[in-house]
């Protein structure tokens, strides 16, 4: 009985209770071998209010959860490269492409990735908003740790995200003797749909 009068007294509460906005949704796109390697995409369903910002007083910058997943689907190691062998893309909700700028001051070499058969390995990209608290525009910035820094400007809507992936330039084999072969496919993931809210 009194169990009962404790609920009937909280349900006026619970009824008007808000729903929190500060939720991080992730989603996933469909998977995809490409020469051994099966790729997908993670990243939040929307961009923006997940309560992982620092505010100045003037802009806002927000970390994205983005992340390349990879998996072995072969029967022996492989090693996947990290170095200037892959690219965020964008599209908007019409189809075109988002384009984006950048550049590199410096270089740093990333390591490679030993994926053992049937192996899996979620690589976080450092991906960043940049936004003005008065304004509409919304930088994208990404960095891969190579020294490189890609951008592009963004507005309120629906877009997706995939990566092209591609062979390493870098001659890892002269060095030393690598553990297994190094993976040299080309091509692009599978897209996965995310909303940009408004700043």
């Amino acid at each position: 009985m009194k169990t009962l009068f404790i609920l009937s007294a909280l349900l006026p509460c619970l009824l008007s209770a808000k729903t929190p906005t500060r939720i991080l949704a992730p989603v996933e796109s469909p998977s995809k071998v490409i020469e051994g390697i099966e790729f997908s995409v993670v990243t939040q369903s929307e961009w923006r209010n997940v309560g992982n910002s620092f505010h100045s007083s003037e802009s806002v910058t927000e970390s994205v959860i983005l992340q390349l997943r990879i998996t072995n689907r072969t029967d022996s190691a492989i090693l996947f490269p990290t170095f200037d062998s892959f690219g965020v893309r964008l599209k908007a909700a019409d189809g075109s492409s988002v384009s984006f700028g950048g550049g590199r001051d410096g270089t740093a070499i990333t390591p490679n990735i030993l994926l053992q058969p049937k192996s899996s390995f979620s690589l976080p990209i450092n991906a960043t908003l940049e936004y003005k608290r008065d304004g509409k525009a919304v930088k994208l910035i990404v960095r891969d740790g190579t020294g490189s820094i890609d951008w592009a400007t963004l507005t309120a809507g629906a877009y997706s995200v995939f990566f092209e992936v591609r062979p390493t330039h870098y001659e890892f084999e002269k060095e030393a003797k690598l553990p297994a072969p190094l993976w040299a496919g080309k091509g692009v993931t599978e897209p996965i749909g995310f909303k940009l809210n408004s700043p």
